[in-house]
């Protein structure tokens, strides 16, 4: 059986446009839950630089951190299990 339930998320997400074909955004995002003997935390942090090709098309750029970790502590163990990356990055963006 799943219990399946909303997560509260706080972040913040600044964008500024240079030029109309340069932009830079900067986002900070944090999850976090309790639920019985399982609890989780995420934390994401990103910084993107894009140039537009034109209206629909553009190149994007940046650096990006990522940590979950979760801990289920249940009457005879104790799990804990974490997964992160950070790194840069280079892609195409396409929107509609």
């Amino acid at each position: 059986m799943y219990n399946i339930a909303p997560l509260p998320s706080i972040g913040l997400n600044f964008g500024f446009s240079f030029t109309p074909k340069w932009s830079l955004s900067t986002k900070v995002s944090v999850v976090g839950v309790s639920f019985g003997d399982v609890s989780t935390s995420v934390l994401q942090t990103s910084i993107n630089a894009r140039y537009k090709f034109n209206e629909t098309v553009g190149l994007l750029m940046g650096i990006t951190y990522f940590n979950a970790s979760v801990t289920i502590d249940d009457e005879t163990v104790i799990t804990d299990i974490a997964y992160d990356y950070d790194g840069g990055f280079i892609g195409m963006h396409f929107g509609f």
